[in-house]
């Protein structure tokens, strides 16, 4: 897991679930 991108520093709440769900995604990208 790219641990660059931390899911844990929103600005708020939209684009944290955003980065969130991005980065979880990139994960699974990168695992599979």
């Amino acid at each position: 897991l790219p641990t660059s991108l931390p899911p844990y520093l929103p600005t708020n709440q939209v684009l944290g679930l955003e980065r969130a769900q991005s980065w979880i995604y990139g994960g699974f990208l990168t695992l599979f």
